[in-house]
Formats: C-alpha cells, sequence, structure tokens
C-alpha cells in the first residue's frame, strides 16, 4: 500500500502541469486550471505532444495539423507562440531546433496516471478503493473536443491511440472486478467495464455476474438474455 501513495503522490505533484486528455481536454497547473489556447489546432498540437512522448519533428507536425493552410511551418510556429503565451514555458522542451516534445519531468497526463494505477493494483489488491475513485472519474472519447476539420490524419491518429487507451482501461477495470468485494460496488465497475468495451462479451458476462451476487436475478437475466 505504501508503494501505492507514493506512486498516486508523485502522479499528483502539484508541482507539475497535469493534463487530461481523456474526455474534455484540459489542463492545469498547482491544481488551477489553465485556460488554454482558443485556437483548436493550438490546443490539438499540445494533446497530440500530451500522447506522444517521444516528441515530433517539426515537418510531422506541420503537415499532420496544418496541412491545409498556405504555410504549414509558419501556422505551426503560430501555434506554438499561443501556447507559449499560456503554459508555463518550462514544460515545452524546444532545445532541439527540428524536434518538439514536453518535459515529462514537469508534465504528467491521466493516461500516465492510469498506467501507474494499472501497474500498483495488479501488485497490490488491497489498493482497490482508492483505484476505483480515480477510474469514476474516467469518462469520455480521448481529447473528445478536439475533432478538427480537414485532418483527417490526425483523427486516425487520434481513433488508434483511444483504442490504446481503451485497452489500458479495460485492463485496470478488470483488475478492479477481481479485487472489489463489494457487490453493489462490482456492477458499477462492470457497467463501466461494458461502456467502454460494449462489443466484448466478457464485459456482459461480468455484469450478470455481479448483478446476480447482488440478489437482483430478473436484471441479470434481462442483460443475459
Amino acid at each position: 500500500m505504501l508503494e501505492f501513495v507514493i506512486a498516486f503522490e508523485k502522479a499528483c505533484d502539484p508541482k507539475k502541469v497535469h493534463i487530461s486528455v481523456i474526455g474534455q481536454f484540459s489542463a492545469r497547473d498547482n491544481q488551477a486550471p489553465i485556460a488554454l489556447p482558443k485556437s483548436k489546432k493550438a490546443r490539438a498540437l499540445l494533446g497530440y505532444l500530451a500522447l506522444k512522448r517521444e516528441g515530433a519533428s517539426r515537418e510531422e507536425l506541420s503537415e499532420l495539423l496544418f496541412s491545409d493552410t498556405k504555410d504549414p511551418k509558419a501556422s505551426l510556429r503560430w501555434a506554438l507562440s499561443r501556447l507559449k503565451m499560456t503554459l508555463p514555458e518550462f514544460i515545452l522542451d524546444t532545445s532541439q531546433p527540428n524536434h518538439l516534445q514536453l518535459d515529462w519531468s514537469r508534465v504528467t497526463t491521466d493516461v500516465d496516471r492510469l498506467e501507474e494505477y494499472l501497474r500498483t493494483i495488479r501488485k497490490d489488491k488491497a489498493a482497490w478503493r482508492e483505484t476505483a475513485r480515480f477510474e469514476a472519474d474516467l469518462h469520455g472519447h480521448l481529447l473528445d473536443n478536439l475533432a478538427i476539420n480537414g485532418s483527417v490524419d490526425f483523427e486516425n491518429w487520434r481513433l488508434a491511440k483511444e483504442s490504446n487507451v481503451h485497452a489500458l482501461h479495460e485492463a485496470l477495470l478488470s483488475e478492479l472486478l477481481m479485487a472489489c468485494d463489494v457487490p453493489r460496488q462490482r456492477v458499477d465497475l462492470a457497467r463501466h467495464l461494458v461502456h467502454v468495451v460494449p462489443l466484448r462479451e466478457h464485459g456482459w458476462a461480468e455484469l450478470v455476474r455481479a448483478l446476480s451476487d447482488t440478489g437482483d436475478v430478473q436484471q441479470a437475466q434481462r442483460v443475459h438474455d
């Protein structure tokens, strides 16, 4: 359990900027919201870097997000200038002239925390209550409000990345269902699992099992049928 607490405190370090990429895209600094640029492409640029730890070349970013403009590289520079106006300067690593990435010693995301909670509960099933509280706040699509007209490549990348995140979320819920010993809460977790991966049979099977354990046989039967 101590390992869990240390990992949790590390993930929530108030000296870091936390970027939420699951659901409504947002950022917080010292627990206070950061007013991100109004430009959707500037926010999409930050979202892309938040989900690609190794960063990307300026050329890649220009083509991915700004290929529909007259001067993609100039558009990228403009978007970066918008981000620098609103973000703490230290989180953007621009030390390499043709490469951009975030300074991961200063940034964390909810996907990072998802991975951390998954590692922890696999080692310590007693951490399920804290993990369930975190999981309850995970809802919505990846970069939910950042769909960009005319950028098919960005949307294809987002959907592929969302599939990976869903797999992590599914794994976390599966671990929680094995660890949780509160029947009614297992129903809630199973419902979350069905919502995350509605086409996977094991989610529905877990829901039927959880409902049966609460004594709600009729509802379990309806779900089964």
